[in-house]
């Protein structure tokens, strides 16, 4: 297979003759985008039945400085499916505030107005919606080697797929409740201690029995302090609060992060 982007490349000859054969039976021609560390990054026709790993290696395999355990896979059909539904609910709740401004409930004028402001906010959300949703598949791939990736990994490609494959970090991040947030150069065999120590240890307010890592997959875990790191690693420290409410914090981090992960994923991308 050939896509556009390599076609310019190819030097004709006299008396060469190009060939188009015919698609067969029920046979449909769709496309595959695959970007980042492979050797051809391009856009690619494929037929039913081709699976991630046949994609990458029809764009020639991974470069040396591919970190396939970071991969981004997203599906445009899935992306229109959580689009749709978002904006099905966010029209649920405006029809809801609406209604209840509209029944014959009394109501405190303050009140009123607080549910207007909330349909304006929904309404405007209504326009930007598209914006919070990617249609990524998170993937557990935990080797940088394609004959490794497992049988529920190695998804059957779609129309429209778009594959990103990130360059391999060599860097620890810890950020939270300690001294000094930092990232570090990636020393092997080390454990999560070793990162805690090098940016000061922990905050008096630190959780130290809820340590989270987050891996380039984008996967969070919880870990100990003598957790094995592997690189491009995020160690997140929580703050120490009374009850349950630790997970307020972690989930807000996590969103940051996710905020991080999109822009540099926007950024080595274009």
């Amino acid at each position: 297979m050939i896509n556009s982007d390599r076609i310019k490349f190819i030097k004709i000859n006299p008396e060469d003759k190009i060939f188009f054969r015919t698609l067969r039976g029920n046979e449909v021609m769709k496309t595959v985008k695959i970007s980042g560390f492979v050797k051809h990054p391009g856009v690619y026709s494929f037929v039913e039945g081709k699976r991630l790993t046949d994609m990458i290696q029809t764009a020639g395999g991974l470069s040396p400085d591919a970190e396939l355990r970071g991969i981004v896979f997203t599906r445009a059909s899935l992306r229109n499916k959580q689009v749709n539904i978002a904006i099905k609910n966010n029209e649920k709740d405006i029809k809801l505030l609406q209604g209840r401004i509209a029944s014959g409930i009394k109501q405190e004028e303050k009140d009123k107005q607080t549910k207007l402001e909330l349909i304006d906010m929904l309404e405007q959300d209504q326009e930007t919606i598209a914006k919070n949703y990617t249609g990524q598949i998170a993937l557990n791939i935990e080797k940088n080697d394609i004959n490794a990736i497992s049988d529920i990994d190695n998804l059957y490609v779609q129309d429209g797929d778009d594959i990103y494959i990130p360059r391999i970090s060599n860097h620890v991040t810890v950020m939270g409740e300690v001294y000094n947030e930092q990232a570090f150069v990636y020393k092997k065999g080390t454990k999560a201690k070793y990162y805690i120590k090098k940016v000061g240890g922990y905050t008096p307010n630190a959780n130290k029995f809820r340590i989270y890592k987050i891996g380039v997959n984008g996967r969070a875990k919880k870990i100990g302090r003598l957790a094995q790191i592997e690189p491009g690693d995020t160690i997140i420290v929580p703050r120490k609060i009374a009850g349950n409410d630790w997970i307020a914090p972690i989930c807000n981090t996590l969103q940051g992060l996710g905020s991080m992960f999109i822009m540099a994923f926007g950024i080595h991308k274009w």
